[in-house]
């Protein structure tokens, strides 16, 4: 049986997602004035602002919107019209959530291991339900990246505290579980899981390769490389 080689795919985070998502945002009228600002610095998203909001909503009034609906509130109208515009090739004239739905039902998924007023999660589940959107458009795909194993999950469970960076250790994870059992990942988290090259080298040269691809993508993705430069998750 011949191998299918499928083409390769890449997810490019608009900055307005990234950003929101790795800020660690509280709702309060300071905030609210920072997202307004860095809205207002891309042209392009100024003009979609509007859009992200009802139009007859607190009489058309955005910034009273903005308290209205909060920081995640703000943060998932928005994401929905990048997913609408790549699910349909087209642009959203109002926001539809069920072209979230999918995210956010990832990112409730690892709520419990996450920090308050963090979206890292629901990042990389938009990252990973772009990359989707990109496969079923280029390829013919039998999985799907947003279906992460649930081993993942009972990994996790092994953690002794809240993780700064989520994000980056399920996708870590993720990663390792093409190379390593469960039991493995387990025995590593509660053994040294800050210090991810001891599990590095014992993976192949062309392991290491893809496990480094994978992660260099997300991180060029939402545009955080933190995790080469300071070793850690």
């Amino acid at each position: 049986m011949n191998e299918v080689k499928l083409n390769p795919v890449y997810a490019n985070i608009p900055d307005a997602i990234a950003w929101i998502c790795q800020q660690r945002l509280q709702n309060s009228n300071r905030t609210y004035q920072e997202i307004w600002e860095f809205i207002h610095q891309d042209q392009a998203l100024k003009i979609l602002l509007p859009r992200i909001f009802e139009k007859n909503h607190l009489g058309g009034d955005l910034k009273a919107q903005m308290s209205s609906y909060g920081v995640k509130g703000i943060r998932d109208r928005l994401a929905s019209l990048f997913l609408y515009q790549l699910s349909e090739k087209n642009q959203a004239k109002s926001v539809d959530l069920t072209y979230i739905l999918e995210v956010q039902q990832f990112e409730e998924r690892f709520s419990e291991f996450a920090n308050e007023w963090d979206s890292r999660i629901f990042l990389l589940g938009f990252y990973l339900r772009v990359k989707d959107l990109k496969n079923e458009e280029y390829n013919d795909p039998e999985e799907y990246e947003l279906n992460i194993p649930l081993d993942v999950d009972e990994i996790l469970t092994h953690g002794k505290a809240k993780i700064e960076k989520l994000d980056w250790l399920i996708i870590t994870l993720k990663s390792l579980l093409q190379f390593k059992s469960k039991d493995e990942l387990i025995d590593w988290i509660n053994k040294d899981g800050k210090d991810i090259y001891n599990l590095i080298i014992t993976l192949s040269p062309a392991q290491q390769k893809v496990f480094l691809k994978d992660l260099l993508q997300y991180g060029h993705a939402i545009n955080d490389l933190d995790f080469f430069i300071f070793n850690k998750i």
